[in-house]
């Protein structure tokens, strides 16, 4: 392996000998993908997975909204009979819904029905009790239980707008608690799609220049395949440079490694034509 990304880094005539093995290249590719993905995943695991901005977005968005609400001994309440809210934000719609002790789905389901808000994707649910996650796909919504106030240490909290940033500070600590609650779990399942999206994203990349070396050297009659194989090889530094924008952010260095890895591909294909030697016929 380390021959390999070595040759790929200074010596690219030698990727026309990486060919052969699909297995060896298919471990070179997963060695790429981790690396490719290294910035997304200590972002992710540096912040859970879910950025911070969506949290002051919605900590603003209650601020704005009148309520009486309150948190006292765990649970929420309201100081006018049946108050209901419904708070949107272009990542999270929230429902407040402090009459409602009992947080099965059919409850929920009814009374946000009632309220004619139209769906989105993530929303949450704070009842008398619990806090309820809301995931809707086609129209269709799947409500899982998050937490109490309890779990998440809220044990009173004033939340009607005397002060908004008192009020912002405790709404606050309740989305931070629920977060915190569930932060390793989403990290945990956030590392498989960075992977997976990853792996398109650089089979998608390879694919461009790979085709237009194909097209325009189809007089050496060398197939596809084997110049994606090279392809991968010869995208390695590339692929570290994108690592480098993690701390240096420079469109110019991508843009310049791109062409790097261009040439380094351009060179590969040559050179493996030389080196088969008679591999013309072997090729069609």
């Amino acid at each position: 392996m380390y021959t390999r990304f070595k040759n790929s880094i200074l010596n690219p005539k030698m990727i026309s000998q990486y060919t052969n093995s699909k297995l060896k290249t298919f471990g070179y590719f997963i060695f790429l993908l981790i690396i490719y993905t290294l910035p997304s995943t200590l972002y992710v695991c540096f912040t859970g997975g879910i950025d911070n901005s969506y949290f002051v977005e919605m900590t603003n968005a209650y601020s704005k909204t009148e309520t009486t609400l309150f948190v006292a001994d765990y649970k929420l309440y309201s100081l006018l009979d049946n108050e209901k809210h419904y708070v949107n934000t272009e990542f999270c719609g929230m429902y407040f819904l402090p009459h409602i002790e009992d947080a099965s789905s059919d409850n929920i389901k009814a009374e946000i029905s009632l309220m004619n808000t139209s769906t989105k994707q993530y929303e949450l649910v704070f009842t008398r009790n619990n806090i309820v996650g809301v995931y809707s796909i086609n129209n269709v919504r799947v409500f899982v239980n998050l937490a109490t106030y309890e779990e998440i240490g809220i044990m009173n909290a004033k939340l009607s707008l005397d002060d908004r940033v008192v009020v912002g500070n405790q709404f606050s600590g309740i989305l931070y608690g629920v977060y915190n609650k569930y932060k390793t779990v989403i990290t945990i399942c956030s590392i498989p799609t960075i992977l997976i999206n990853g792996a398109v994203s650089l089979l998608l990349m390879l694919l461009i220049p790979t085709l237009i070396l194909y097209l325009f050297n189809r007089p050496l009659k060398v197939k596809y395949g084997k110049i994606y194989h090279m392809g991968i090889y010869a995208f390695t530094i590339f692929v570290f440079a994108n690592v480098i924008t993690l701390f240096i952010s420079s469109q110019l260095l991508l843009i310049l490694c791109q062409l790097i890895s261009f040439f380094y591909l351009s060179t590969a294909l040559r050179q493996y034509f030389i080196t088969t030697n008679g591999g013309f016929k072997d090729e069609l």
